[in-house]
């Protein structure tokens, strides 16, 4: 039984403190290769910059998306700079329709927010933008064994609340993690989430689903620790910085342990267009793992 939607938001908004314009940390993106940037956490909102950062780069004609816990979405003046800076897309994590359940496995700081909280955001922000302009908005969902009978009920709930698209991710833990063994997919799961998935994508659901092909991806994941993707997208179309500024070609924790600290390469002091030229640079790769299909192209 879901618990009822919270209220839609009444706080009056306030002004942004103050923008440092495009110019801030130096971004080159201008001339570079990179037409899509996803902001993702932690927590994005919560870091002072981050709307400077967004303005940044949208005056650099780049596409933002931001990936988010919803909470913050309550707060009117962020939804509304959201919309005002044209951010492309925005997904929301939610993992359960039960809110004790979502609570449990992502429990907020002090448990003050949960899950009422981030449904309420979401509804915020679709209230707040025009018919037909973005943000698009989508709801992302980890995949565990504890919630992988829910993977088409979140997708219709994603419907029910008006989201333009819905991703379900497979949860990506260590093997040293203590959740590890509760939650981790296994091959033994493998017949339960191919009809779990079969299901979601056969409903005709009217939002938007990754492509048909991500559902193998999936499955392989949960099949065997690694495995080999030829013609890989690392590199070419998408590369992963880490918060303390590296910059990998593959968003594979097992590839960046591979990599040697000679091959490692930083954001600092380099421009977007030498740090992310195009160019092959992965390719018959044997390290996929869970977080490759986190992040693979739609």
């Amino acid at each position: 039984m879901r618990a009822p939607l919270s209220a839609p938001c009444e706080a009056p908004p306030h002004p942004r403190a103050g923008t440092l314009g495009s110019g801030y940390l130096g971004i080159t993106l201008a001339g570079s290769p990179v037409w899509r940037i996803f902001l993702v956490g932690g927590e994005p909102l919560i870091w002072p910059p981050i709307l400077d950062i967004i303005e940044a780069i949208k005056n650099n004609g780049v596409e933002v998306a931001l990936c988010t816990n919803g909470i913050r979405l309550n707060q009117p003046d962020i939804t509304a700079w959201i919309i005002r800076l044209g951010v492309d897309a925005v997904s929301v994590s939610l993992d359960s329709t039960d809110p004790a359940a979502n609570d449990h496995y992502r429990p907020s700081r002090h448990d003050a927010h949960g899950w009422c909280d981030v449904v309420s955001g979401i509804r915020c922000l679709l209230a707040g933008r025009a018919s037909g302009r973005p943000p698009r908005v989508g709801v992302y969902t980890v995949i565990t064994r504890r919630n992988l009978s829910q993977i088409h009920e979140m997708g219709v709930f994603a419907v029910e609340l008006g989201c333009d698209y819905y991703v379900p991710q497979p949860v990506s833990l260590a093997a040293d993690h203590p959740l590890h063994a509760e939650l981790s997919l296994t091959a033994a799961d493998h017949a339960a989430v191919a009809s779990a998935l079969d299901r979601l994508y056969s409903a005709g659901l009217p939002l938007a689903l990754p492509d048909r092909s991500y559902t193998r991806r999936f499955l392989a994941s949960i099949t065997a620790d690694t495995g080999r993707v030829p013609g890989c997208f690392g590199g070419r179309e998408l590369f992963f910085i880490e918060p303390d500024g590296s910059v990998w070609d593959c968003p594979s924790s097992l590839k960046i342990a591979a990599t040697s600290p000679g091959q490692r390469r930083n954001i600092r002091g380099r421009t977007a267009a030498g740090l992310f030229a195009t160019g092959p640079r992965c390719t018959d790769c044997s390290l996929f793992s869970h977080d490759c299909v986190n992040m693979w192209p739609p």
